[in-house]
Protein backbone atom coordinates (compact mmCIF):
# COMPACT_ATOMS: atom_id res chain seq x y z
CA UNK A 1 0.00 0.00 0.00
CA UNK A 2 2.76 2.48 1.32
CA UNK A 3 4.98 1.54 -2.17
CA UNK A 4 1.66 2.05 -4.45
CA UNK A 5 1.50 5.67 -2.94
CA UNK A 6 5.34 6.49 -3.11
CA UNK A 7 5.45 5.21 -7.10
CA UNK A 8 2.53 7.68 -7.59
CA UNK A 9 -0.47 5.14 -7.89
CA UNK A 10 -2.10 7.22 -5.10
CA UNK A 11 -5.60 5.64 -6.27
CA UNK A 12 -4.55 2.22 -5.99
CA UNK A 13 -2.84 2.61 -2.67
CA UNK A 14 -5.52 4.74 -0.86
CA UNK A 15 -8.03 2.09 -1.68
CA UNK A 16 -5.92 -0.93 -0.49
CA UNK A 17 -5.34 1.19 2.79
CA UNK A 18 -9.71 1.78 2.93
CA UNK A 19 -9.95 -2.02 2.63
CA UNK A 20 -7.40 -2.89 5.29
CA UNK A 21 -8.77 -0.62 8.05
CA UNK A 22 -5.79 -0.26 9.63
CA UNK A 23 -4.88 3.13 11.93
CA UNK A 24 -1.55 3.09 12.01
CA UNK A 25 -1.47 2.43 7.60
CA UNK A 26 -4.07 5.12 7.17
CA UNK A 27 -1.21 7.64 9.56
CA UNK A 28 1.45 6.41 7.52
CA UNK A 29 -0.08 6.74 4.41
CA UNK A 30 -1.13 9.99 5.24
CA UNK A 31 2.42 11.30 6.11
CA UNK A 32 3.85 10.08 3.10
CA UNK A 33 0.92 11.44 1.01
CA UNK A 34 1.60 15.42 3.00
CA UNK A 35 5.26 14.86 1.74
CA UNK A 36 3.91 14.35 -1.63
CA UNK A 37 2.05 17.72 -1.58
CA UNK A 38 -1.11 15.73 -1.75
CA UNK A 39 -2.85 17.98 0.64
CA UNK A 40 -6.39 16.39 0.35
CA UNK A 41 -5.65 12.62 0.50
CA UNK A 42 -3.53 13.38 3.50
CA UNK A 43 -6.43 14.74 5.35
CA UNK A 44 -8.73 11.81 4.49
CA UNK A 45 -6.14 9.57 5.72
CA UNK A 46 -5.37 11.61 9.00
CA UNK A 47 -8.89 11.42 9.34
CA UNK A 48 -9.33 7.76 9.01
CA UNK A 49 -6.21 7.42 11.88
CA UNK A 50 -7.45 9.79 13.93
CA UNK A 51 -5.18 12.30 13.72
CA UNK A 52 -8.18 14.62 13.63
CA UNK A 53 -5.84 17.97 14.76
CA UNK A 54 -3.69 17.28 11.57
CA UNK A 55 -6.48 16.27 9.24
CA UNK A 56 -8.29 19.72 10.65
CA UNK A 57 -4.73 21.35 10.16
CA UNK A 58 -4.78 20.53 6.68
CA UNK A 59 -8.27 21.01 5.66
CA UNK A 60 -8.31 24.30 6.85
CA UNK A 61 -5.08 25.26 5.42
CA UNK A 62 -6.78 24.07 1.88
CA UNK A 63 -9.43 26.37 2.81
CA UNK A 64 -11.56 23.19 2.65
CA UNK A 65 -13.56 24.51 5.61
CA UNK A 66 -16.63 21.78 5.55
CA UNK A 67 -15.11 18.75 6.14
CA UNK A 68 -12.61 20.54 8.96
CA UNK A 69 -16.24 21.84 10.25
CA UNK A 70 -16.97 18.40 11.15
CA UNK A 71 -13.55 17.71 12.86
CA UNK A 72 -13.63 20.99 15.57
CA UNK A 73 -16.06 19.06 17.75
CA UNK A 74 -12.52 16.54 18.33
CA UNK A 75 -9.83 19.12 18.06
CA UNK A 76 -8.80 20.08 21.69
CA UNK A 77 -5.86 22.51 20.37
CA UNK A 78 -6.91 26.74 20.75
CA UNK A 79 -4.32 27.08 18.21
CA UNK A 80 -6.68 25.78 15.50
CA UNK A 81 -9.74 26.76 16.54
CA UNK A 82 -8.39 30.22 16.51
CA UNK A 83 -7.36 29.47 12.56
CA UNK A 84 -10.67 28.20 12.26
CA UNK A 85 -12.06 30.83 13.63
CA UNK A 86 -10.17 33.66 11.42
CA UNK A 87 -11.43 31.40 8.23
CA UNK A 88 -15.13 31.14 9.39
CA UNK A 89 -14.72 34.59 9.99
CA UNK A 90 -13.40 35.61 6.62
CA UNK A 91 -16.10 33.89 5.19
CA UNK A 92 -18.40 36.14 7.20
CA UNK A 93 -19.86 33.36 9.18
CA UNK A 94 -19.78 35.47 12.30
CA UNK A 95 -21.95 32.44 14.84
CA UNK A 96 -19.21 29.50 13.73
CA UNK A 97 -16.31 32.03 14.18
CA UNK A 98 -17.66 33.07 17.46
CA UNK A 99 -17.73 29.51 18.83
CA UNK A 100 -14.38 28.92 17.78
CA UNK A 101 -12.93 31.73 19.26
CA UNK A 102 -14.44 30.82 22.45
CA UNK A 103 -12.81 27.59 22.29
CA UNK A 104 -9.85 29.21 21.60
CA UNK A 105 -10.18 31.33 25.04
CA UNK A 106 -10.15 34.31 22.43
CA UNK A 107 -12.71 36.60 24.65
CA UNK A 108 -11.12 39.99 22.94
CA UNK A 109 -12.50 38.18 19.77
CA UNK A 110 -15.85 36.98 20.52
CA UNK A 111 -16.44 40.26 22.64
CA UNK A 112 -15.74 42.05 19.22
CA UNK A 113 -18.00 40.00 17.22
CA UNK A 114 -20.75 39.90 19.31
CA UNK A 115 -20.91 43.89 19.62
CA UNK A 116 -19.66 44.43 15.39
CA UNK A 117 -21.43 41.55 13.91
CA UNK A 118 -23.92 39.82 15.81
CA UNK A 119 -25.08 42.61 17.48
CA UNK A 120 -25.62 40.90 20.72
CA UNK A 121 -24.20 43.47 23.31
CA UNK A 122 -25.66 41.76 26.43
CA UNK A 123 -23.67 38.69 25.74
CA UNK A 124 -20.85 40.73 25.41
CA UNK A 125 -21.22 42.38 28.46
CA UNK A 126 -21.70 39.43 30.37
CA UNK A 127 -18.47 38.07 29.03
CA UNK A 128 -16.51 40.75 29.86
CA UNK A 129 -18.01 40.80 33.19
CA UNK A 130 -16.57 37.00 33.19
CA UNK A 131 -13.21 37.81 32.98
Amino acid sequence: TRMYIKLGDITRGLKLALTANNKQLFRDCAAILESMKQSQDAALMYEKGELYDKAAAIYIQTKNFQPAKALMQHIVTPKLHAQFAKAMENQKNFVEASLSYEKAKDVDSVVRLLLEHLNNPQKAFAIVRKT
